[in-house]
């Protein structure tokens, strides 16, 4: 049960995540590798007004998801959106180099070593003998949620999430029937770097920060991205918590270290049999 609630867990980190990198990839057609650093960030900014200034950790958290989504929309505007229109591998491999840029100033400031946020111990919630999560951990399964609400009904219930929607279907189309693409592209990137925010904000909840944790992150979002479909934002949402719960579960039967072996081993599975993934873009 407690492995079954860490992969739970997990796949709310990974569903977060990955929607916003799917997000990305639909919109501005190229895989945004620097995206991982969007939790890397939004991990430190919590453990600065935490840690260091000695915030609760939700208004810490808050305000860090908040500051992740402006940097993720300056970052774009600086270096992304003069890049439109250029081949999408030459814009991957640029954010693969804007990834070494922002893990290397999370060092300069923070240093190497791992860090943790401070807060109380919270015991678990206990039915007779057995637990079955803490306080923070059934915050983050709501937090997940919520977010998943609020972008499905952003892209399904308003004017802006259609206008959305149709951007993603045929960029240029949009433009020219009139839809303000600039002004959504900004929505886009602010959401998307938000939810990776708040994704870094649940990983330092249930383990440690080092500097490297973006690099760390970002091959599991790209699983998940393509297992469920490159560029499905709903098929993300499913293959993140299937991964979540088959990596964490399968440390029953194989050492821990190797349980990313799993989530590898799927994908060149699913490849092999569908290589558009699960499901179709969406």
């Amino acid at each position: 049960m407690q492995f079954a609630v860490y992969g739970l867990l997990m796949g709310c980190i990974l569903l977060l995540a990955t929607v916003g990198f799917s997000m990305i990839r639909r919109i501005e057609g190229f895989l945004n590798i620097a995206h991982g650093q969007m939790l890397a960030v939004g991990a430190y900014f919590t453990f600065f007004f935490n840690a260091k200034l000695g915030w609760n950790i939700i208004p810490s958290a808050i305000v860090a998801v908040l500051a992740t989504a402006v940097i993720g929309y300056l970052t774009a505007k600086v270096v992304f959106f003069p890049l439109k229109g250029r081949a999408p591998l030459v814009i991957a491999i640029v954010s693969t180099g804007v990834s070494y840029v922002i893990q290397g100033t999370i060092e300069i400031l923070f240093g190497p070593f791992v860090k943790q946020y401070k807060f109380p111990p919270m015991r678990a919630i206990k039915i007779g003998d057995l637990s079955l999560a803490g306080p923070d951990q059934i915050a983050m399964v709501v937090a997940a949620i919520l977010a998943v609400l609020f972008l499905h009904f952003l892209l399904t219930k308003t004017e802006t999430g259609k206008a959305i929607r149709a951007m993603s279907s045929d960029f240029d189309l949009a433009r020219i029937r009139g839809i303000n693409t600039p002004r959504l592209r900004i929505y886009v990137w602010l959401i998307a770097s938000g939810l990776g925010g708040l994704a870094g904000v649940m990983i330092g909840l249930i383990s440690r920060l080092t500097p490297y944790m973006g690099f760390e992150y970002i091959m599991m979002i790209m699983i998940v991205a393509i297992l469920g479909g490159l560029g499905s934002i709903y098929g993300a949402m499913v293959a993140a918590l299937i991964i979540g719960l088959i990596t964490q579960m399968s440390v029953l039967v194989i050492p821990a270290q190797y349980s990313q072996v799993i989530a590898f081993v799927l994908i060149i599975i699913v490849l092999l049999v569908s290589p558009k993934g699960i499901f179709k873009e969406a």
